[in-house]
């Protein structure tokens, strides 16, 4: 039951499974199912730990290492070699809530820039 109680607090949620990887098998080529990442700061539980996710961008994938150390980090899918390790399906992600990982006064918000060259800006040219 506990497994279907909503839990935004996942660090106190007394369930947790264990990510699951699968083995890259063509150069820059994900695995089916590989978990796509966020913006927000990212754990995987991985070997009975969370391990937070290095590199953290958008549209990536997390790439688990042994060795030397257990580390996970996002990685562009065109940098995969055969044999890397990637998370796949969402068991044992933990991700940082909007307020939590961007406070109000760090938010991101598209076009907002004052020199941005995508915005209008009122500005008739000759």
């Amino acid at each position: 039951m506990t497994q279907l109680l909503h839990c935004p607090q996942l660090s106190l949620c007394s369930y947790t499974e264990e990510a699951h990887v699968a083995s890259v098998t063509q150069a820059g080529v994900a695995p089916d199912h590989f978990y796509s990442t966020t913006i927000y700061p990212t754990d995987v539980f991985i070997a009975g730990e969370w391990l937070r996710v290095k590199n953290q961008r958008m549209d990536a994938a997390i790439a688990i290492n042994y060795t030397p150390t257990l580390s996970a980090e996002c990685k562009l899918l065109r940098d995969f070699e055969v044999g890397d390790l990637v998370v796949v399906g969402e068991e044992g992600i933990r991700i940082q809530d909007k307020t939590t990982a961007n406070p109000p006064d760090r938010e991101f918000s598209f076009m907002s820039s004052g020199v941005s060259s995508a915005s209008n800006r009122g500005y008739l040219l000759p």
